[in-house]
C-alpha cells in the first residue's frame, strides 16, 4: 500500500511583507532573514536555514552559537529560519524597520510547512501575490520601478509611505497594553 501525505491546506495562507528593489536586476530584494537574496520572476521562493550551512561542516560554530542544529528543512520548529510574513498590513506597520530603503509592500502567497508566530507566519515557500510601489515624495516618478516589476506576473500598484510605512502610535499603543494587562489581572488591595 502507498503511503501518502495530505496537505493542511490546499489555497496558499496569505501574509504581508516588505522589500527592496534591487537597482541592477530591477527585482525583489528581501530585506531581512534571507539576507542577500533576489526573488526570481515565475519561480516560487524557497527557505533555506543560514544555519545549516555552519553546523554541518565548521564545529567551531557550535561553540560559538551555543546551539546544535540538526539539518533540517526550513522552517524548523527549534530554529528560526524560515519566509517572514506579517498576518496583515497592520502588523507589518508594527515592525521598526528604521534605516531600511523599503521600496515594495505587499502581499505573499505562502505554502508548504507553515509555522505560525502571534504576528505572522514562517513558511517554507512563497510568492508575491500583490505588489505596491511606495511612493516617498509627490514628485517621484516610480513608473519605472512598477513597470520593471510586473515581470512577476501580480498586480503592481503604488502606494504612498503613510499609508504602508512604520506606524509609531501603533506600536506605542501595543507596548502599552501590554504593560497594563498585568496590573489589570493582578488582584488590588
Amino acid at each position: 500500500m502507498t503511503s501518502f501525505a495530505v496537505p493542511d491546506a490546499i489555497e496558499p495562507v496569505v501574509g504581508w511583507r516588505y522589500w527592496r528593489v534591487d537597482k541592477k536586476a530591477g527585482l525583489l530584494h528581501s530585506l531581512s532573514g534571507a539576507r542577500g537574496f533576489l526573488w526570481q520572476p515565475n519561480t516560487r521562493f524557497k527557505a533555506r536555514c543560514p544555519a545549516i550551512k555552519h553546523t554541518g561542516i565548521d564545529v567551531r560554530y557550535r561553540f560559538i552559537s551555543g546551539m546544535r542544529i540538526e539539518m533540517h528543512d526550513a522552517p524548523g520548529e527549534r530554529c528560526r529560519c524560515g519566509i517572514y510574513a506579517a498576518r496583515d498590513l497592520t502588523h507589518l506597520r508594527r515592525q521598526i524597520l528604521t534605516g531600511l530603503a523599503i521600496d515594495v509592500v505587499g502581499e505573499v502567497s505562502l505554502w508548504g510547512k507553515l509555522i505560525p508566530g502571534s504576528k505572522g507566519y514562517r513558511a517554507q515557500y512563497a510568492y508575491p501575490r500583490r505588489l505596491f510601489v511606495i511612493q516617498r515624495t509627490a514628485d517621484w516618478d516610480q513608473s519605472k520601478a512598477a513597470e520593471a516589476l510586473s515581470v512577476y506576473g501580480v498586480p503592481v500598484e503604488t502606494i504612498s509611505y503613510r499609508q504602508v510605512g512604520y506606524n509609531p502610535l501603533a506600536t506605542i499603543g501595543d507596548l502599552l497594553r501590554r504593560m497594563r494587562s498585568p496590573r489589570e489581572a493582578s488582584p488590588t488591595r
